[in-house]
């Protein structure tokens, strides 16, 4: 078989991962034993809608699978309250504690007796992985002795049997039980659950949709499926302003500011003061609404009159408001409309529109959780054989497919969906407003060769002099270089009239520059007073610099500089 020339080409792909042929068979053996293990269980959510607190008690029980596997284990040896007692610990273990230690129920033997309990639960889901997935699940501090304390057998001997009650003993006589007791329900809760998928829409009218992506951020194994909200806020921080508008009607109709606000610093302040002096309404919240409407009536109609491939015609209403008023429109609620150009925004419509616009796109936190979404999702996914999306697939009236004109191809079905994904991706990669390294250039000042750089920011940063900017090249190897002399404030990171409002930095830099000559850098690491900001940088990007510094050092051998 070995020599069957029809196997040529699997047996070279063999040889890029393993040196013989005893490795393939040891492999060959792991995963002949693995694929014979239990299924992992898999969780899915969806519409979650920015309900942390339902999502965060729903995450911590697992949907349930926790207290199936308690009332498996314990069913005919501890009574209905005590099940009912150990899974709230199990969720929630350290307001657990602290609410039976007000009740005076804490002691040494309920320490040995929960432990033990808790040891079986994880034991039973352990079951299902592999003893390698399992250790790398373990808490770290305490990962030896939750090891040691799973694999303990029942038929074991007296030695063993010492041994093991012995750890527990001394955990508690060194009152670390408490938090061996939280390491342990996080253990449970992580086998519990081998993938999460969540089936679209993290974002919409509740107000906690920053802290649910906080959560998920660090989760093990998870992938997204984009919901229509989703993808809402993603094409906000892309810079659509329909979206922005889109974005702020939604949370103002469900009087969630605190995620704008508080969450992603963006201010409302200039449109509700703008909507109660043009709509005459005293409640901000309302005449923030109103104003925010009728500019995202306008800049849909924008997209909608640019592209007559939308067939979107019926949703032009703003150069019809005399007509409906026959059917109820007021026409005094449009009062910025002009009838000579009813989709253009007023002066003070595009002054408020662009500071929004600009808080969206170099917004930090929010663009750390729209990479994030970006990172783990998609419109579709496969996975063990089934097909999660969000929502629905265009179908005509007879049910086939049908089909959308994009980019001057009609797509349907899968097609439809790839390229509905390639569309948002190119959206995120192409947005010039990120929050970047925007600008570089070589110079020489007082006999030093140096590196000038901007660096537009989302928020306010600092740096300071003798700080360091670490680039990495191609090969992973990093370049140090000191800030010499910097400046920060607004404009300072742009190049140019562009978002000359916002904050930036201008630093100068000193060090080996030599090292752009012959070599391609592919992130940079900028350290300021507040940690550390990494940036990935484009491969254009990093050719032009490398033909900067070769321009820079031919200038020095003229002797121009």
């Amino acid at each position: 078989m070995y020599n069957d020339k029809g196997n040529t080409k699997y047996l070279k792909l063999l040889k890029q991962n393993y040196s013989s042929s005893q490795d393939v068979i040891r492999e060959i053996v792991n995963l002949s034993a693995i694929i014979n293990l239990p299924k992992g269980t898999e969780f899915f959510l969806s519409d979650i809608h920015g309900e942390y607190e339902a999502f965060l008690h729903i995450m911590n029980n697992c949907s349930g699978v926790i207290k199936e596997k308690v009332d498996l284990i314990f069913k005919d040896t501890i009574s209905d309250y005590d099940r009912q007692e150990l899974c709230p610990l199990i969720y929630y273990p350290r307001e657990k504690m602290a609410l039976l230690a007000e009740q005076g129920k804490i002691d040494s033997d309920w320490y040995a007796m929960t432990l033990n309990q808790l040891i079986l639960v994880a034991k039973l889901l352990s079951s299902k992985y592999t003893r390698s997935k399992v250790r790398k699940a373990l808490p770290e501090e305490y990962a030896y002795i939750i090891d040691e304390l799973l694999h303990a057998q029942e038929d074991e001997d007296a030695n063993q049997v010492r041994y093991h009650k012995q750890i527990l003993k001394t955990i508690i006589d060194l009152e670390d039980a408490d938090e061996f007791i939280i390491a342990l329900s996080a253990l449970i809760k992580r086998l519990a659950v081998d993938h999460l998928h969540i089936v679209g829409d993290v974002f919409d009218r509740g107000g906690s949709a920053d802290k649910i992506l906080d959560l998920l951020y660090d989760y093990h194994s998870l992938d997204i499926e984009w919901g229509n909200h989703d993808i809402l806020w993603m094409g906000a921080a892309c810079g659509n302003d329909a979206c922005i508008c889109n974005v702020i009607r939604n949370n103002l109709k469900y009087n969630n500011v605190e995620i704008l606000e508080n969450a992603y610093g963006i201010s409302l302040r200039q449109l509700m003061l703008f909507g109660m002096k043009t709509y005459g309404i005293e409640d901000g919240i309302e005449a923030a609404r109103a104003a925010i409407t009728v500019m995202l009536f306008k800049l849909e109609g924008q997209l909608i009159l640019a592209h007559p491939e939308y067939e979107m015609g019926n949703r032009l209403m703003l150069d019809r408001l005399d007509e409906l008023q026959d059917v109820g429109v007021d026409r005094k609620r449009f009062p910025t409309v002009d009838d000579e150009r009813p989709y253009a925004l007023s002066d003070e419509e595009t002054v408020i529109m662009r500071k929004l616009h600009r808080q969206f796109v170099t917004g930090q936190r929010l663009h750390k959780h729209v990479r994030f979404l970006y990172d783990k999702g998609g419109m579709y996914n496969v996975y063990n054989g089934n097909l999660l999306y969000h929502g629905c697939v265009p179908v005509d009236s007879n049910g086939a497919f049908d089909k959308l004109y994009i980019d001057g191809e009609f797509y349907h079905g899968r097609a439809l969906l790839d390229k509905c994904d390639e569309k948002a991706r190119a959206a995120y990669v192409d947005n010039p407003y990120k929050d970047d390294v925007d600008f570089m250039c070589f110079g020489r000042e007082n006999g030093l060769n140096m590196i000038l750089m901007k660096w537009l920011t989302a928020d306010a940063r600092l740096v300071s002099v003798n700080s360091k900017v670490i680039f990495l090249d191609e090969e992973d190897n990093p370049h140090e270089f000191t800030v010499s002399d910097y400046a920060s404030g607004r404009g300072e990171g742009t190049v140019g009239a562009l978002g000359m409002d916002l904050w930036g930095l201008r630093i100068l830099l000193l060090g080996d520059l030599s090292v752009f000559k012959n070599h391609i850098m592919t992130a940079v690491r900028i350290y300021t007073t507040d940690g550390y900001y990494d940036y990935k940088i484009k491969k254009s990007a990093a050719e032009k610099a490398r033909k900067a510094y070769r321009l820079f050092e031919k200038e020095i051998q003229k002797g121009k500089l």
